[in-house]
């Protein structure tokens, strides 16, 4: 996650520099960005462990959905664990209002759920979410 993540923020950082769009400051070198990139790789994963924790100790299985009462507030924790400190990793970069640190939270939420779900209808995922 971490290799990857360094690699795709050094895509994003060249679509940057060729753009308009300000999401950075432009005087971040490339090596920043791969530092940026890896960092939120880490958080990615490490943003990842509390609720798998939480999950085992409920005796559900790696992979598997919660199936009792619960089980809708699992699935959007799912979605949303690792977003919460990557845009918190991200608003260290780049200044954010509360409201927006909520809408990239809510729109990668979304756009996680629709993602497996497509992956799911297409046979590439086992569970719907």
């Amino acid at each position: 996650m971490i290799v990857f993540t360094s690699f795709f923020q050094l895509i994003w950082f060249s679509l940057l520099t060729t753009s308009t769009l300000h999401f950075y400051p432009k005087d971040y070198t490339i090596w920043a960005h791969a530092g940026i990139g890896a960092l939120l790789g880490l958080t990615y994963v490490t943003c990842e462990l509390p609720n798998s924790f939480l999950k085992r100790r409920l005796a559900i299985a790696p992979g598997k959905e919660a199936q009792h009462s619960w089980a809708w507030c699992f699935i959007w924790i799912d979605q949303i664990d690792s977003l919460l400190g990557c845009v918190a990793i991200l608003a260290v970069f780049t200044p954010m209002t509360l409201p927006l640190y909520l809408f990239y939270i809510l729109l990668g939420g979304l756009t996680h759920l629709i993602i497996n779900r497509c992956l799911y209808v297409f046979k590439l995922r086992k569970n719907r979410y």
